[in-house]
């Protein structure tokens, strides 16, 4: 048979998270996951915001909705990168937890984890919220997705939670969803969030991101507990992730700008940008955020300008 022939344990331990690729197509055939809130993270974003954040050896790392453990299985690769001793190893063991109270993801989370080598897997199927107080000022890092469209459990909740589980200096990335950053309603809670926190950057990504849901999303970067108001928010716009959505399945294509905006990123974090790029990339004042403001890079960056051969382009489309 073929599946004997196969090298599960080299399979598994590979970068490549192949419960995740099974599970993102379940969902796509799934009746019921945009009522469960259920939104797969692709696991490009989930390197992604490790690397964001800088996820290191020795760092302990959160995500209180871990679902199929995508996030902590991008902090895992990172930090075994630089575990060359049996005591390096085991700490990154120790270094990663997580809650979910989807049964079936949990599931997942844990075999996922176990395959990695992380046997210990400090996941549990609970609610992060019955573990408020346990959870206060313990970690470095806090990489999230959290459910979406949840009435009784809204994203800026998870948030929060993260916010709090963090020491001051943590730094949490989180994918939400737009209206977070944009609607009326969330207007006091942003407000709030850049007074207690600073809020590092806000980085639109492409609107089929999370095909078929079609939900426009942020990736939001805060460093809790220490808010400044001398240094700006770091915005920008993803129009290429180095994907598209073709026949249900997303495809690699050329010209991804994710690199080019983590390296504007940490150019921002050395102080070395604080100017704009138009249509891709800026930063914005504390001052003109700090009343709950729209966050969202559309709202902040400078347009690139047309010359007339390009704007009568765009007018005979």
């Amino acid at each position: 048979m073929q599946l004997e022939r196969l090298n599960i344990r080299s399979i598994m331990r590979s970068s490549v998270d192949f419960l995740g690729q099974f599970y993102e197509a379940f969902l796509r055939y799934g009746a019921d996951n945009k009522q469960l809130g259920i939104v797969f993270t692709p696991r490009h974003i989930t390197r992604y915001c490790a690397e964001l954040v800088d996820v290191r050896l020795g760092m302990s790392v959160y995500d209180p909705a871990c679902g199929t453990g995508g996030f902590l299985v991008a902090a895992y690769d990172r930090m075994m990168r630089d575990a060359t001793s049996p005591r390096a190893i085991q700490t990154v063991k120790d270094s990663l937890y997580g809650f979910d109270t989807n049964s079936t993801v949990w599931s997942l989370s844990i075999l996922n984890m176990m395959f990695r080598g992380d046997g210990k897997s400090h996941i549990a199927p609970e609610s992060c919220f019955d573990h408020d107080a346990d959870m206060s000022s313990r970690f470095n890092r806090v990489l999230l997705n959290p459910p979406f469209a949840q009435e009784e459990e809204p994203e800026r909740d998870f948030i929060d939670h993260s916010l709090k589980s963090l020491v001051p200096g943590g730094e949490l990335a989180v994918v939400v969803p737009a209206g977070v950053l944009v609607d009326r309603e969330h207007k006091e809670w942003r407000k709030n969030l850049v007074a207690n926190h600073a809020v590092l950057a806000t980085i639109s990504m492409p609107t089929e991101l999370f095909y078929p849901t079609g939900s426009p999303t942020c990736l939001l970067v805060v460093k809790a507990h220490t808010p400044r108001i001398d240094v700006g928010t770091f915005m920008a716009k993803v129009h290429n992730d180095g994907y598209t959505i073709s026949k249900n399945r997303r495809i690699p294509v050329s010209g991804s700008q994710l690199p080019e905006i983590v390296r504007l990123f940490r150019r921002y974090r050395d102080g070395e940008f604080a100017g704009s790029i138009p249509g891709l990339a800026c930063v914005v004042d504390q001052t003109e955020i700090e009343e709950g403001q729209e966050l969202c890079a559309e709202h902040w960056l400078p347009q690139p300008s047309m010359n007339e051969e390009e704007f009568t382009s765009v007018m005979t489309i």
